[in-house]
């Protein structure tokens, strides 16, 4: 049986996304916003100025998790992606 797991948008300015125990946590100046756990996740897109925490980012790389951070402004757009 094939799972299919989910993608997490984040669209809030200023976001932390960063790893507690099993799950990911959105944060915004200091205040946690939402908590997913890890394994529910195929992938992190995040949208401005969000940061993730390098502890995240590895384990979303070891798991073969998908992220893609996106930054569009009046003069460019970014896009990147860890794999």
């Amino acid at each position: 049986m094939k799972q299919l797991l989910n993608t997490l948008y984040v669209t809030l300015p200023d976001a932390w996304l960063r790893l507690e125990g099993e799950t990911v946590v959105v944060e915004v100046q200091h205040e946690k916003k939402l908590q997913v756990p890890l394994h529910h996740l195929g992938s992190i897109v995040a949208f401005g100025n969000t940061m993730l925490s390098p502890q995240l980012l590895r384990r979303c790389m070891e798991d073969g998790r998908g992220v893609v951070g996106l930054d569009a402004t009046d003069a460019s757009c970014t896009a990147s992606r860890v794999r």
